[in-house]
């Protein structure tokens, strides 16, 4: 059986650009003082925890709190949407992979996959992908990880990954497939069997 594995976010999705864009609202975080709030806020932003942070802080369920309002707020990329419809009619077998925690967002996350006619068969959370990709026997995985991308190579797994910014960098390096479109990738995918 073809099988692949997807991520969502900045994949199928333009996650980060709705993060930076999204006004955050103090009075939904009051357990936080106001310097806090915006300190937290800036790193969430950017990505970039606080130096200070440790594990099950308030930053951490501020940060999950605000990553899970995006995620409804992200926009689906048309020709993902397309992508993802005639892998499903080509009869591949979808997995989504998502560094989301799913304990609070699997229904979220169906729900905006079902909205967007997103198809799958099944949705996972996992931190090393292309290890997930390499026990699960599945050699194609599509994800904006950098970890991916250095990890992918070494475990057998062809990854391809929509180019950004932060990863254009990275291509000469990587042994991935860059794309600007998902437009790119039927050829590949149509030889893969």
């Amino acid at each position: 059986m073809k099988t692949i594995c997807v991520d969502i976010d900045d994949t199928l999705n333009n996650f980060t650009e709705v993060l930076k864009e999204t006004e955050v609202i103090y009075d939904d975080y009051r357990r936080l003082d106001r310097e806090t709030f915006d300190k937290y806020l800036n790193c969430i932003k950017n990505n970039k925890p606080p130096e200070d942070n440790d594990k099950f802080s308030d930053f951490d369920w501020m940060y999950h709190k605000v990553h899970e309002h995006c995620y409804k707020l992200a926009n689906a990329r048309p020709d993902a949407i397309k992508f993802m419809q005639w892998l499903k009619t080509n009869d591949w077998q979808i997995f989504i992979l998502t560094y989301r925690d799913l304990r609070s967002s699997l229904n979220d996350t169906k729900e905006w996959l079902r909205d967007n006619r997103i198809p799958y068969d099944y949705i996972f959370s996992a931190m090393e992908k292309p290890v997930f990709c390499r026990l699960w026997k599945i050699d194609y995985l599509i994800d904006d990880s950098l970890a991916s991308m250095v990890t992918s190579t070494g475990l057998g797994v062809k990854l391809y990954y929509p180019i950004t910014d932060t990863n254009r960098k990275f291509m000469e390096k990587a042994n991935a497939f860059g794309f600007t479109s998902f437009d790119e990738l039927y050829n590949e995918f149509e030889v893969a069997y």
